[in-house]
């Protein structure tokens, strides 16, 4: 893992809700709430990312230990394989059989039944990688208590990577860094 630059907070949160406006999957409910492709400021950003995901406090960030160091890093489509899932949505950790390595949810796609048509998410996801489609860095958590990054957004995305991309491959992703993580709901 080789750290490109220092980031925000505001940038790991656009990245975010950029990122969740052109998926497939979250695209229509960030249509609903009125926050569909209009530019929004940093502030509008947070406070978008709020309703739709609880930030700073609340769902996936319960816990969380905000702020955090940010960094935008480069890893191989290897290394990606040893980041973990987020302990949430069930539908990961079941494509892992539970060990939540994106390398063994990767493996499993069209082998382990799962819910939410995550297979066919990623299939799709894999076909926009292939054609050249640019993604949002993927976002992942570590700690000195933690060493091995759990990814909090892109989850489809970095199943994909691995599916469709070469082992020494490299793509970018957010990196927040933290003392302790043993407080986040989603370990």
């Amino acid at each position: 893992m080789d750290v490109i630059r220092p980031l925000t907070e505001d940038d790991m949160v656009r990245a975010w809700v950029e990122a969740e406006r052109e998926s497939p999957r979250h695209r229509d409910d960030w249509q609903r709430m009125g926050l569909g492709a209009v530019p929004l400021a940093a502030a509008s950003r947070r406070g978008a990312l709020g309703m739709m995901r609880g930030f700073p406090d609340r769902f996936v960030f319960t816990g969380l230990p905000l702020p955090m160091e940010w960094s935008l890093v480069r890893v191989t489509v290897e290394e990606l394989g040893g980041f973990r899932y987020l302990n949430y949505p069930p539908t990961f950790v079941a494509l892992s059989e539970g060990t939540r390595l994106i390398r063994d949810g990767a493996a499993n796609v069209g082998r382990v039944e799962v819910a939410e048509e995550l297979d066919e998410r990623v299939r799709q996801t894999e076909a926009s990688v292939a054609a050249g489609q640019i993604h949002e860095p993927l976002i992942a958590v570590t700690s000195p208590r933690e060493p091995t990054p759990i990814l909090i957004e892109g989850n489809t995305r970095a199943t994909a990577y691995l599916r469709c991309r070469q082992p020494d491959e490299s793509i970018e992703l957010i990196l927040g860094t933290a003392d302790d993580l043993s407080g986040w709901e989603f370990v």
